[in-house]
């Protein structure tokens, strides 16, 4: 199989091996159910079977056939159109998540279930569950509402480590074409604390948070909007917890993404505004790192925001404007040697490609694997 851009990157199928398939993005060879008769080509008729699966095509496509020279020196096929089109439904695509967090974070010897939706589901399909490393013990459980499949993990002694948990989609009538996800577990030593994080709006020190969520603006690429968001050890709104607990808080995460998936795994990975802001201890108070994803969301501008001298910059893409601004309150508080929150204020301005309803995810990690996992706190509309 040639890879999607054309430029003979080609992949092997081995035929009758239901886990040697190839793939390159747009389709898959299936072996399982491909084939090639005579096995040991003799005689003038070769027959060729392929199963082919869509990975991310739509529309009408449509099928050239030629040879090679053959060895006895006549001329090759000329390439030429069949009669035969293929138009292939949407393909089938696993998305794994735990209310455990984002990676999913269990202690030794404790259960966590992992669930698993898919999106275009063939019938007769089934989700088949393994471990990618024989470490702790898997196995399938009820699926809650909305949900394709699920599984229970159970995690045995050891140090801090991941386990990558499988899950795959097959043909539960027999051999058959199939697709796999893996989402790792964060393992903790069984003396470790649990995670503690929890989302604090610094305004009002109650959950509601970031305090865009529910509210409509405009998206015309002029208004700008403030934004008040931060992320503490503890339970909000109870007493912060002692900043000797735990290691500081390593960085806050917003993202306001193009639609709401069923997943908080699953990130929209194109047209969003995603803003990271970055922790880096110093003396009197830290400084930050802000970072805005690009459109197609595989990169990022940044900027410093310093706390003590100052900052005034701008981060922009084609859905938003951020504007952090020390002279007019836009800052971030995490005062030196206080590891337990990480609050603060910034502008943003949406622009007119990003109008309609948005969703509102926000992540907060901690140093030594702590975390939220992204929650999803709720929608803006942009008008």
């Amino acid at each position: 199989l040639d890879d999607a851009s054309g430029n003979g990157g080609w992949r092997d199928a081995i035929f009758g091996s239901q886990l040697s398939n190839a793939s390159n993005g747009v389709c898959a060879i299936i072996g399982a159910q491909s084939s090639v008769n005579p096995t040991t080509p003799t005689g003038n008729t070769l027959t060729l079977t392929l199963r082919l699966q869509n990975r991310g095509i739509t529309g009408t496509r449509y099928v050239w056939l030629w040879t090679a020279n053959p060895q006895n020196g006549t001329t090759a096929m000329a390439p030429a159109v069949t009669t035969a089109s293929w138009s292939p439904v949407a393909a089938p695509r696993i998305i794994l998540s735990s209310n455990a967090g984002n990676p999913p974070t269990v202690l030794s010897t404790q259960t966590i279930q992992i669930n698993a939706e898919v999106l275009n589901p063939q019938p007769g399909t089934a989700i088949v569950w393994s471990l990618a490393q024989p470490d702790g013990s898997i196995g399938p459980t009820t699926p809650p509402g909305g949900f394709f499949g699920a599984a229970n993990y159970t995690a045995a002694n050891g140090p801090d480590r991941f386990v990558g948990v499988k899950a795959r989609l097959v043909n539960a009538t027999g051999p058959g074409e199939f697709v796999e996800e893996t989402i790792n577990v964060n393992v903790l030593p069984s003396g470790a604390s649990s995670p503690t994080l929890s989302f604090v709006n610094p305004l009002t020190n109650s959950t509601t948070n970031p305090s865009i969520a529910g509210m409509t603006f405009q998206a015309n690429g002029v208004s700008f909007n403030w934004v008040n968001l931060g992320v503490k050890n503890g339970l909000a709104p109870n007493t912060f917890a002692a900043t000797s607990c735990c290691s500081h808080i390593s960085y806050l995460q917003l993202n306001i993404n193009a639609a709401q998936t069923e997943s908080s795994i699953l990130q929209d990975t194109a047209n969003g505004c995603r803003v990271r802001i970055n922790t880096y201890l110093s003396s009197p108070t830290p400084n930050f790192l802000i970072q805005l994803d690009n459109d197609a969301g595989n990169n990022f501008t940044s900027n410093w925001l310093y706390t003590t001298w100052g900052s005034n910059f701008t981060l922009s893409n084609n859905q938003c404007t951020v504007e952090f601004n020390t002279s007019i309150g836009g800052n971030f508080f995490s005062p030196f040697g206080d590891n337990s929150l990480l609050l603060g204020s910034f502008r943003v301005q949406f622009k007119v490609p990003f109008r309609g309803q948005r969703h509102i995810y926000m992540y907060g990690y901690r140093l030594g694997g702590d975390n939220t996992g992204f929650q999803y706190r709720g929608p803006v509309n942009l008008n």
